[in-house]
């Protein structure tokens, strides 16, 4: 029971609340690459009898493409946002960038969906 003007919740316990919460955020994604990258070779090891490939590669590649996206989409627009010079053009920029960025992830989730499900040889690691 709080009496008066005292208060369960602090500045600092909210401040140490919101470090934790930014340390998870950021691991997060390094984390859900891994244990795609794990669950892929698990699943490849298996020889069948473990299924979910599709969310395994789904996981170890959603983070990276993202951040391929980011890299070729919104930081050339921002830029030009930010120099003030050719503002009017960032909106091309960033189509130009997501379309590229778009046909970019297609190619690199094909090319990781074809070696997952590639038969492994006798004595090939994962």
């Amino acid at each position: 029971m709080l009496v008066g003007n005292s208060s369960a919740v602090t500045p600092d316990f909210v401040d140490y609340v919101a470090w934790i919460i930014l340390f998870v955020g950021s691991v997060a994604p390094v984390g859900s690459t891994a244990l795609g990258l794990v669950a892929i070779s698990q699943i490849r090891a298996s020889g069948g009898r473990v299924i979910g490939m599709p969310l395994a590669v789904f996981m170890s590649l959603l983070y990276p493409l993202l951040l391929l996206d980011l890299v070729l989409g919104y930081l050339p627009a921002y830029a030009l946002i930010m120099s003030d010079r050719i503002a009017e053009a960032a909106g091309y920029v960033l189509l130009a960038g997501l379309a590229l960025g778009l046909c970019l992830d297609v190619f690199v989730f094909v090319k990781v969906w074809k070696w997952a499900n590639r038969p492994l040889a006798p004595g090939d690691f994962t």
